[in-house]
């Protein structure tokens, strides 16, 4: 295996495990916002930057109500926030299937 799909499949891994955490309910949502992306960012040197760029998308669908409830002077998300961060989190774990 090349070094760049041994990279790949290292971060995929990590994103995986952030988001097993945030469903066990072991990280809370700033947690996964600031983690991911990182990750997301770490992938943009050499994975295919359509796949990264959908992954940038899904990760906004996160950081939108979280820095909507910082915004408001809220410490915690409402249940619709809540929703839109749980429904991104699946579609990111379901693109990072390929690399389990």
């Amino acid at each position: 295996m090349s070094e760049s799909v041994d990279r790949l499949r290292w971060l995929a891994g990590q994103m995986r495990r952030l988001l097993g955490e945030y469903f066990a309910g072991n990280v809370e949502v700033p947690m996964l916002v600031d983690r991911l992306e990182t990750l997301i960012n770490a992938l943009a040197g050499f994975a295919d930057s359509t796949w990264v760029e959908e992954m940038h998308v899904i990760w906004g669908q996160m950081e939108i109500p979280y820095a909507v409830s910082l915004d408001e002077g809220r410490s915690e998300l409402t249940a619709d926030e809540r929703r839109s961060v749980d429904e991104a989190a699946e579609a990111l774990r379901a693109m990072l299937e390929e690399y389990e």
